[in-house]
């Protein structure tokens, strides 16, 4: 594995990066030291996701205004859209995936949108330098399904965070909020709206500390 540390509020954070394996129960691939038992309801949810047949729509963080908040300017303007909406289904168009069709994380992926969550981002950025921290983020992303597990540290506690690759956006466009440079990289957009749910909205974002996302992540 890769490690990386981190001085915080809390003394030296540790962060170790194992290799992935594959979850046969619902196909997703493990990017982070998650137990059995720990993963064993996010991949009953995401069987059950399957089974459905259709995307998964988060009720739990509903593509609506609520899940935006009112610290965001034009937020009631923004439409959901997912990235096969944004980056369309002709021949030869890049599919949604994680990391791009280059499968690469770099600092310089991170493009910040009309949010002012710069903190997050620049922890994002700091992350990436190790791109196998990025990649132990993710419990797995199934583009067909539409739904993403990332695992987040908060109240002290190791969460595996499930969402629905629905992200706002501007009428006919890409994200307006946070995203990557390579537009079918999906890590940073669905990274912060996991950060969104686990905080109640992207509004919650506004204002933040790096040191802390970093202890997050």
């Amino acid at each position: 594995f890769s490690r990386v540390r981190w001085r915080g509020s809390s003394g030296i954070q540790e962060r170790r990066a194992t290799k992935r394996v594959v979850d046969p129960s619902a196909g997703f691939r493990m990017g982070a030291a998650v137990s059995a038992s720990e993963w064993a309801p996010i991949a009953e949810e995401v069987a059950a996701i399957k089974k459905a047949g259709v995307p998964f729509e988060d009720a739990a963080f509903p593509a609506s205004f609520a899940s935006i908040g009112d610290a965001i300017k034009h937020g009631d303007a923004y439409v959901w859209r997912r990235p096969a909406d944004w980056l369309g289904g002709a021949p030869g168009a890049a599919a949604p995936s994680l990391f791009g069709a280059a499968d690469a994380v770099a600092p310089d992926d991170v493009l910040e949108g009309k949010i002012a969550d710069c903190f997050l981002l620049a922890a994002a950025s700091v992350l990436a330098a190790q791109p196998a921290l990025v990649r132990a983020l993710f419990g797995g992303y199934d583009p067909a399904l539409g739904v993403a597990a990332l695992r987040l540290f908060k109240d002290d506690a190791w969460t595996t965070v499930l969402v629905d690759d629905r992200v706002p956006c501007a009428k006919g466009g890409g994200p307006e909020l946070g995203r990557c440079r390579d537009a079918s990289a999906l890590w940073m957009p669905l990274l912060e709206k996991a950060f969104a749910k686990l905080y109640g909205s992207y509004s919650a974002l506004v204002g933040g500390h790096v040191g802390e996302t970093l202890r997050t992540l």
